[in-house]
């Protein structure tokens, strides 16, 4: 019901638009970026200038034929996938892709083995009609010339299992944004069940850190890099390494790079963000976002998602954290799009929807994509909460 409403009616995008009940979460979130001295908000090598206008390319401002854009200073893969993303249309690490090739991929499986059941020999093996909604273009380009899923259709090859409230965590997500990196994030809050299993296959081999606060999982953040088969601990490893790989071997930038005090500095800013909820007038209804003994978020009853959503944002806008406190609390898996200033997902971003602005939200299980934070949250609680806030509730 939630998704035919925010399909029936999805809300148009409006800059800077305050919900109510949502001042003081909003102002706990920007406290923190402050803090953090706006980190996420460039991307690496960020700079303005003016150029000629091109209307169909992100521009923060237009005037007389000119327009105000930004250039930047990104490793040489990511520059190229930038490139071939603005020509061809696509966006490597594509969740709503990766869905669509898996249902047709799985659509032509059921085809296939009703053909043999149901047909003469010489007629097996014929290609079954490409599925409703998903164009043949999709499953040609979904496999690479040794058979496995290409890179365009799969999810990123990063996986970084995170915690909301945490600084190393908030320190790996800069740094993403800054590196202009798409990832697949794997919530994890306290009391959170849902991704144990998936984290402790991927840490059997990793150290503990005796510091972490829930000692039953591994330590956090870990991020395991299936395009190298590198698996790290530790912020201030997985910081390293992202600059190392993804930059071409260059030093992290100061406002991510490890050092003295680097963790209790990151901590000091999460924890400036307080406790209030986002959706303030049902909060003594549904609970607060109540906080731990790490300053961590609690993890919230929901409903399993089937496929990982995907998330248009970057780390330093407080609209974006309030949406991603949402589907770490819910427990949700999403692929985060990051479109800090410099980045061409801004270009991507303003094609695929028709304008830009973040957060952007894109749920491949029930086909709704929408603009503004406070409907986010709402769309989230009212189709993946256990038990939804009254006012998301059908009469």
């Amino acid at each position: 019901r939630a998704a035919r409403r925010a399909k029936a009616s999805p809300p148009a995008p409006r800059a800077f638009a305050v919900a109510d009940g949502a001042l003081g979460a909003l102002a706990g979130a920007a406290a923190t970026g402050v803090l953090r001295g706006a980190s996420g908000l460039f991307v690496n090598g960020w700079r303005p200038w003016l150029g000629a206008d091109a209307k169909d390319e992100y521009a923060f401002v237009r005037l007389l034929g000119s327009r105000f854009t930004e250039s930047r200073r990104l490793g040489s893969k990511r520059e190229a996938q930038a490139r071939e993303e603005l020509a061809g249309g696509f966006v490597y690490g594509d969740a709503v892709a990766a869905a669509a090739r898996d249902d047709f991929l799985a659509a032509a499986k059921l085809a296939e083995a009703e053909v043999s059941r149901e047909t003469p020999e010489e007629t097996r093996g014929v290609v079954p009609a490409t599925p409703e909604g998903v164009s043949r273009r999709t499953e040609t380009e979904t496999e690479n010339e040794n058979g496995k899923p290409s890179e365009r259709a799969s999810l990123p090859p990063l996986r970084l299992f995170e915690r909301e409230g945490c600084g190393g965590s908030k320190r790996v997500r800069e740094a993403l944004c800054m590196l202009d990196l798409a990832c697949e994030m794997r919530p994890c809050p306290l009391g959170a069940t849902r991704h144990r299993k998936l984290l402790l296959s991927e840490t059997r081999s990793a150290p503990r850190d005796s510091s972490d606060q829930d000692q039953t999982l591994p330590s956090l953040p870990f991020l395991t890099d299936h395009s190298t088969g590198v698996s790290l601990s530790g912020a201030d490893a997985i910081v390293e390494y992202l600059y190392a790989t993804y930059l071409d071997g260059e030093a992290p930038s100061p406002l991510v790079a490890p050092g003295f005090l680097a963790s209790a500095r990151a901590r000091a800013a999460t924890a400036a963000r307080g406790s209030s909820d986002p959706r303030g007038r049902d909060a003594d209804v549904t609970g607060s976002l109540k906080r731990g003994t790490a300053g961590a978020f609690y993890a919230r009853p929901s409903v399993p998602v089937a496929k990982p959503l995907q998330l248009w944002a970057y780390e330093a806008s407080p609209f974006c954290a309030l949406v991603r406190e949402t589907l770490s609390a819910l427990e949700i898996p999403y692929v985060s799009q990051p479109c800090a200033r410099g980045s061409t997902r801004r270009t991507t971003l303003q094609r695929r929807a028709g304008t830009f602005q973040v957060p952007y939200l894109e749920d491949p299980n029930t086909g709704v994509a929408m603009f503004e934070s406070a409907e986010i949250i709402e769309y989230l609680r009212a189709s993946y909460q256990a038990t939804p806030p009254p006012s998301t509730r059908e009469e």
